[in-house]
């Protein structure tokens, strides 16, 4: 199976953002940049999604922008690869790759972004961490729970700029929906309460 193909439970989803302080998202612009808000005729969409829409409102959100890569593309008819979300609707985004390093979605990270919150491709996972920190954005993520041994992620836990959020994730659904066993983790660096 490919490890990309890993989708992130709604219970997770809730259970880790529920332990932050509802006034860190109020006012802000979320950004899901590896993650499609809509059903893909296999059943396939975001959880992570499917929670900020449903929790828009609570949440006091500004604006919720959601974008994935679906590949390979037609270049005739290219295809939706986003979403921007407001209280007044949403409008769609296309004729980009989606890919979290797509130069659209570098942009939207960089100028738009208040707090990006993803389950990025776990076999990207070292290119993600060097856009992410190198953003400066705020963020909650998950990851590999082994990438805390791995030199390339240890500066960064050095140097105080991730660390690990609430829980640990050990299970996820594979693209038949079936449950499978992973090692995943929320890193972040929105301050915690022990």
């Amino acid at each position: 199976m490919n490890e990309d193909e890993l989708y992130t439970r709604y219970e997770d989803v809730e259970k880790e953002i529920s332990m932050y302080n509802k006034s860190i998202w109020k006012d802000k612009v979320i950004y899901c940049n590896c993650d499609n808000p809509g059903d893909d005729g296999k059943g396939n969409y975001s959880q992570l999604a499917t929670y900020f829409l449903q929790k828009f409102n609570e949440l006091g959100l500004k604006k919720l922008i959601c974008t994935y890569y679906s590949a390979p593309m037609d270049l005739f008819n290219q295809g939706v690869n986003g979403y921007v979300f407001t209280k007044k609707g949403y409008r769609e985004l296309s004729g980009f790759s989606g890919s979290f390093d797509d130069p659209l979605s570098l942009k939207m990270l960089n100028e738009e972004a208040d707090i990006v919150c993803t389950n990025p491709p776990f076999s990207r996972m070292k290119d993600y961490w060097n856009i992410i920190i190198k953003s400066g954005k705020k963020f909650l993520i998950i990851s590999d729970l082994t990438n805390v041994k791995n030199q390339p992620y240890m500066t960064y836990f050095k140097a105080n700029k991730v660390w690990a959020g609430y829980n640990r994730i050990d299970y996820f659904l594979s693209p038949k929906k079936e449950l499978v066993e992973a090692s995943g983790h929320w890193f972040t660096n929105i301050p915690i309460t022990p």
